[in-house]
């Protein structure tokens, strides 16, 4: 499925994704089209951009460190591959996806939906308070039967943290407050996990390898 406006899908394939503040930016290429996309933010149509020197400016984007941390696959079936690890996980990558398609594809039991409704739970209120973007991550996105709970980071731009529920922001005795009230654990996307990378980058690092794994990006407007 490709974004509104790139119809029909089939004919469109999604070859690089990033996301910039506000401003979304799609490499898109077939056998008889191909150009770099940004889409406007309210009705969500293609708009093209960079119309000329199509191979220079992909080159560049692809290149550009700041970017290169948030390159996104196209929009996808969700589906797990083994890494190696103890269970299958999302292949890498950033994979965008509905709250409906994560549901479909990972709320299959009732542990599994008692965690998926925290999750929203916490979208909701994150929604509220003007965040447009989540990450999913942990044992509720890998083929674990009955997983632990769920990880996920939110982009704070345009949060107004005044209308953001003071649970979301208390990391204390383990973030057991959040995982209290929601099931799991909600992180800012750029605070450190580990000191030294941030917590969208950590997510996307299988803790028992070390190899690389998929997580689920979440558009909530």
């Amino acid at each position: 499925m490709g974004p509104a406006g790139f119809e029909p899908a089939q004919r469109w394939r999604i070859t690089a994704l990033f996301q910039h503040s506000y401003t979304i930016i799609y490499i898109i290429e077939d056998s008889n089209r191909r150009g770099i996309f940004t889409l406007e933010n309210k009705q969500n149509k293609p708009i093209k951009i960079f119309p000329d020197n199509y191979y220079a400016i992909k080159k560049s984007l692809l290149e550009v460190d700041i970017l290169a941390t948030q390159c996104y696959c196209c929009v996808m079936t969700l589906r797990l591959v083994d890494i190696g690890s103890f269970w299958r996980v999302l292949p890498p990558s950033i994979h965008g996806a509905s709250l409906d398609e994560v549901e479909k594809t990972f709320a299959t039991n009732p542990r599994r939906k008692e965690i998926f409704n925290g999750f929203v739970l916490g979208c909701e209120t994150l929604e509220k308070a003007g965040c447009l973007v989540v990450y999913l991550d942990g044992s509720f996105v890998t083929g674990k039967d009955y997983p632990g709970d769920f990880d996920a980071c939110w982009d704070p731009t345009g949060v107004d943290v005044k209308n953001l529920d003071p649970v979301l922001l208390d990391f204390k005795n383990k973030r057991a407050q959040q995982k209290k009230k929601y099931g799991g654990e909600f992180f800012p996307t750029a605070f450190l996990a580990d000191g030294k990378i941030t917590f969208l980058d950590y997510f996307q690092i299988d803790k028992y390898t070390g190899n690389k794994k998929g997580i689920i990006q979440i558009q909530l407007r």
